[in-house]
Parts: structure tokens; sequence; C-alpha cells
């Protein structure tokens, strides 16, 4: 492994919160958050498979360069559109028993490469092997992610850069904490990937929230895997404590048919798991409740919802405390469920306010 530090000093945010299908659209996107923000921010890209071509590449490293930003690697966890009416778990197709899942990922390391000058260090972050549901093969998809590694270990040096793949732990996945993550690279003998810093893990605080985790058992799992962590995504949960009847309505009027909300109830003894809120709402008993919904991460309220957005500051104040300083990716793609009363003018200016909230967090704990 060779290559600098990643573009750590300064968050980014992720095009997937973009209605982009096209490269000169995301292009465009890009340019917009550049001009709405006071510093010039970082960026980490989400591209479909039609974004990856070569010549397109190099037209989104000119629309990059133009403005003086940054990217700090992909997201190659949605490998298919997260733009369609319905996504649902379908974001978590292929999964990495199924060749289509490499040969996306790979070709995203290629269009990484090209963006990045000599010498630098990135990640591309990747799903958590598959959604249980889809008679996933998990020794099959841990040869394939062992395949994945090496063949982008190198490209990289060809390159004369250095990449790794970051798998993020979402609920109801087959890896849905970091400690599950920890365990699958223990149990499938993936190891010596993590140890070389080649495999590693993507911290999502939404995520982390919604599963009740607590931050340093996680990072003691990681610590005993020899998993460094290749990303960390800032981002909110909307929380409530029921039953209170104005805080229901306002997760009901969250309901949409496009993304997974996977929500987890506390009811002070046991934690109640549902695949998404609306058998949440049906089923579930009074008590904390977290859903899987990214709102904005400079909100620590919508109304009568709290937000998660402590698991977001307690995260980066733990890894502050240790000697690793990864990327910092703002990702909230969900601003159209968020109502008007909490949204600025323009998506640009949202993003804005992200990012600021976010890289001011960053100087208090001393990133």
């Amino acid at each position: 492994m060779s290559g600098t530090e990643p573009f750590a000093r300064r968050a980014a945010w992720c095009t997937n919160v973009h209605d982009a299908n096209t490269i000169d659209e995301l292009v465009a996107a890009v340019h917009d958050v550049a001009r709405a923000c006071d510093t010039q921010p970082d960026v980490g890209l989400w591209l479909s498979p039609a974004m990856l071509e070569e010549d397109r590449i190099d037209v989104l490293k000119a629309g990059l360069d133009a403005v003086g930003v940054r990217c700090i690697g992909l997201n190659g966890f949605p490998a298919m559109s997260f733009r369609d009416d319905v996504v649902k778990t379908a974001v978590y197709r292929p999964a990495w028993d199924d060749p289509a899942r490499l040969d996306y990922t790979l070709a995203c390391a290629a269009a990484l490469l090209r963006l990045l000058p000599p010498g630098s260090m990135a990640s591309i972050t990747t799903c958590p092997v598959g959604w249980p549901a889809h008679d996933v093969d998990c020794t099959a998809a841990a040869a394939m992610l062992r395949q994945a590694c090496i063949a982008i270990d190198r490209l990289a040096a060809d390159a004369r850069c250095s990449l790794h793949l970051a798998i993020e732990p979402e609920p109801g996945c087959i890896l849905n904490t970091t400690a599950s993550a920890a365990e699958f690279v223990r149990s499938h003998d993936l190891r010596d990937l993590a140890a070389d810093g080649l495999l590693r893990v993507c911290l999502d605080t939404c995520h982390m929230a919604v599963q009740h985790e607590v931050i340093p058992a996680a990072l003691q799992a990681l610590q005993r895997a020899d998993l460094q962590i290749g990303r960390i995504q800032v981002s909110n949960a909307p929380q409530a404590d029921l039953p209170d009847d104005a805080a229901r309505d306002a997760l009901a009027a969250l309901v949409e048919p496009r993304w997974m909300h996977q929500t987890t109830v506390h009811d002070g003894a046991h934690r109640h798991d549902f695949p998404d809120l609306p058998e949440a709402l049906d089923h579930g008993p009074d008590g904390n409740w977290r859903t899987h919904l990214h709102v904005p991460v400079h909100l620590d309220a919508m109304g009568p919802l709290q937000t998660t957005r402590r698991k977001s500051m307690e995260l980066l104040q733990a890894v502050a405390a240790t000697s690793e300083r990864p990327a910092v990716e703002v990702e909230t793609y969900a601003w159209s469920v968020v109502p008007d009363a909490f949204r600025a003018p323009t998506l640009a200016d949202d993003i804005a306010a992200e990012l600021g909230w976010t890289n001011d967090m960053l100087q208090q704990v001393n990133w």
C-alpha cells in the first residue's frame, strides 16, 4: 500500500442526493453546490453504470477541476438507479455473490483513478454483502470481495494511487452493524485484506443510530479485526419517543415508496426491528423510535421529531481521539421528504448548511 492520507480535513457531500442522470447534469449540480459554499467543498461521487464511460469521466474531471472540487472517492453501494420511483430492496442488488457487483465495483475503481492525482488515497464504499431475503451465498461473496480488493489494489498501483473498498453496514442487511462486519472479516478469512488496509468499513452514523450501536464497543470490534475506517458518512435519523400523537403523525408523513426505512423501537427492555416504517406504524410498541431516513445533519429536530445528530458528534469525537482520519462525507439523500419548513431556498443551500455544520464539528474535535 502506498499513497497519502485521504482528503480528511474538510467534509465532502455525496452526490446521490442529486437527481442527475448524466455527467453534464452532475457537473451542473456540483457547480451549484460549490457556488453556495463559503469554502470549496470536497465531493463523494455516485456514478451510475451509464456514467462510467471513459470519455464521460474526463468531462467530469474537467468539471470538478473548473471549480476546485476534489473527489474523496465513490459511493459504490447503490449500483443501479437510486432515483427510480421504487428502489426499496433493489438497492442491495447485485449482492456480493453476483459477478455484476464485481464488474461494477472495478468500473468504479477505473473511473475514480482517472479523477485522482498521483499519490492520492481514496475509497469506494460498497454494499454490506446483501439483503438476507435475497439468498446470498456468503462464502462466494467473501471470495468475490477478496478478488475485488486485489484487483483494485493492482489498478491503483499502476496509477500510483492507493484505493480501498469500504463495506457499509446497514440495518436489516447481512452485515447490519459494525460488529457484524468485523465478524464477517474474521470468519471468512479476510483479515489479511483488513490488515493491509485494502478492505475497510464505512461507518454511517444514521445506520449506527438506528441499530443503537455503542460507539466505543463498535470501535473496539474494528480494532480486534484489524479493520480500519475507510469513510465516515455523517447522517441523521429521525427519532421520537412514543406515545406522542404529533410525533407519530410526523413519522407517518415520512412514509414514501422509494427507499427502505428500516425502523427500530426500543421499549425500555427490548428492541423491536421492522423492515420498513409502515410495518412499524402498524405493529410497533411505544418507546424510542428510530427510522432509517437520512435527514439534515445540522438539525437536531424537525418539529415534533428529534434527530440522532448526537450520534454523529459522538462518533467524530471518538475517532478524533485515535490516529485514524478517514474521509468524512455528508450523505443526506432524502431532502425530497423533508418538510418545506426545514428547507433552504435551494438544494445547494441545504447542502452548504450541512457542510458548514460538519466542518465546524471537525474543527471542534480537532480533526
